[in-house]
């Protein structure tokens, strides 16, 4: 499907900053189509336009703050996340939080940094796209744990 992004930076001072973006992801003209076949809807295989997906939108935020010492910077970040996924009816609808920080390692020119990242996300009455549940639902709760290893050349 099409899909779309618009963010902002605001550099507060020159160790602060802060982001938003917005997105969309235009479900509602995504179809599959077998060679030789009418094109189906993807999430529950019923013939196009006869089970409408909605289009999502997604908004996030977040800021980074760089705690400095006489040979290094520590970064600490912080975010939030509203996010709708495609599900038959309509959008199930994502919360997220996020926190992170990294480590340098190294001096000058040959240093790296070791990131970390954590984040929750949360939704409640999720449906999904179990077509022969649909009234089914249930709550997520996501924990997810990112390491990274950066090289600035």
């Amino acid at each position: 499907p099409l899909y779309w992004a618009a963010g902002f930076l605001w550099r507060w001072t020159q160790m602060f900053y802060s982001t938003i973006d917005i997105s969309q992801t235009q479900w509602s003209d995504f179809t599959f189509q077998a060679e030789g076949e009418p094109k189906i809807n993807p999430l529950d295989g019923r013939p196009h336009g006869q089970n409408r997906i909605d289009d999502t939108w997604a908004f996030k935020t977040g800021t980074e703050y760089l705690f400095t010492t006489r040979s290094s910077e520590i970064p600490v970040r912080a975010g939030f996340a509203y996010e709708e996924r495609p599900a038959l009816g309509r959008p199930d609808i994502f919360y997220s939080i996020s926190a992170g920080s990294g480590l340098p390692i190294g001096k000058a020119q040959n240093r790296m940094f070791v990131d970390f990242a954590y984040i929750y996300s949360w939704a409640n009455n999720v449906r999904g796209i179990v077509p022969s549940q649909s009234a089914l639902s249930s709550d997520v709760s996501e924990h997810q744990g990112y390491v990274s290893v950066i090289k600035h050349f």
